[in-house]
């Protein structure tokens, strides 16, 4: 079998949408797939990916046009080798649809943006409207099969728009083994808070800086920043806040550097406003950190709120300052949430059960074009 995906990005853009392609298609390989990577842009590819590559070329207007170079590549590789599926991310495939329908090859969608009701309902001109349609609605309602990350992101597409159940199945992201073998300590104080990712507002970044300007003055911590795309405002917001001596920015991290940060940290804070999954929430319970995160979207299904971590309603500043100041004060608490957030993310979230998922799934939608 031969499965071709592509991807909007390159493979060197930081995220857990590039951590997820990579190891979706390192599994499948190790499941007997041959697989092709289609991403946008020319990028470093890693040398222990045993997968093909090739590179789409962007677009000089626009990036929805990105998806003009993703439908030439993938109709070249399509004309040379005998494919079994090809399976998109977002706006990239929007010209492939039909192209596949015609050739008769099982069209896929990843289901990996954090919110679809947040961004399809936000205020946009006509012009967004009809790009919206086109590039990203469209795909998902031609694609034959639809993985979604979580029990919400399906919700979100079925009542969304209006996908039916059996096309849309739940395949959890996995995690990385190497966190789990992370040791961890029970220890006497919690002072070094870790929070990693994307430094834009939905990520509740500046949420998390406004919640620690309200602990006690005499608590001693540090918070470590980990991410991309946001320093200089968050570097301002600490500086107004008098928290710059407590920050330390760490830029974006490799998998070495994010696994001795987390390995560093006592606490991993990532309150998050919406998430599809939450890569950085179950890879910080991976490591056996306790997480303070948001009651919101598919995060309750990644953490157990009270027993691996804390859920508090997005934007409640005051609730995440007393769930931070409740752990600090609760070192136990937080050491033994930590150790059952890291039982339950390595019982229910594998890379290897996400790839064989998507393996059954194609395998069943071949098998029911044989039968038809």
């Amino acid at each position: 079998m031969r499965i071709i995906m592509t991807y909007h990005y390159s493979l060197q853009t930081p995220g857990g949408g590039t951590v997820g392609l990579l190891q979706i298609a390192q599994h499948l390989y190790e499941l007997g797939v041959q697989v092709i990577l289609v991403p946008v842009r020319q990028s470093k590819v890693p040398s222990d990916l045993p997968v093909a590559v090739r590179h789409a070329k962007p677009s000089k207007l626009h990036s929805v046009l990105d998806s003009i170079g993703v439908f030439r590549v993938v109709r070249e590789l399509i004309y040379k080798y005998d494919v079994s599926s090809v399976i998109g991310w977002w706006h990239e495939v929007a010209f492939l649809p039909d192209f596949l329908r015609h050739a008769g090859i099982p069209f896929g969608m990843i289901a990996a943006f954090p919110s679809y009701r947040n961004w399809f309902s936000r205020k946009k001109s006509l012009g967004h409207t009809i790009v919206d349609w086109w590039f990203r609605k469209r795909p998902l309602l031609l694609a034959n099969m639809v993985f979604a990350l979580s029990e919400f992101t399906k919700k979100e597409l079925t009542c969304l728009l209006g996908l039916s159940d059996n096309r849309v199945k739940v395949a959890y992201w996995g995690v990385n083994p190497n966190f789990f073998t992370i040791s961890r300590t029970q220890e006497q104080t919690i002072e070094r808070l870790l929070f990693f990712g994307s430094l834009s507002p939905h990520k509740g970044i500046f949420d998390l800086l406004h919640a620690l300007a309200l602990l006690p003055a005499d608590l001693n911590w540090q918070l470590r920043v980990a991410g991309w795309g946001g320093e200089k405002a968050v570097l301002a917001l600490a500086r107004t806040l008098s928290l710059d001596s407590k920050l330390r920015l760490l830029g974006t991290l490799d998998h070495r550097g994010l696994r001795q940060e987390l390995e560093y940290a006592q606490m991993a804070v990532l309150p998050s406003h919406y998430e599809s999954f939450g890569l950085a929430i179950a890879e910080a319970q991976a490591a056996g950190l306790p997480v303070i995160s948001c009651k919101t979207s598919a995060i309750p299904e990644v953490v157990e709120n009270g027993r691996t971590g804390l859920l508090v309603l997005p934007g409640d500043i005051p609730a995440l300052s007393n769930a931070i100041l409740s752990l600090i004060r609760a070192p136990q608490r937080a050491y033994e949430m930590g150790l059952a957030g890291r039982e339950r993310v390595q019982k229910l979230f594998s890379w290897k059960r996400t790839a064989q998922i998507i393996l059954d799934t194609i395998a069943s939608e071949h098998q029911n074009r044989c039968v038809v």
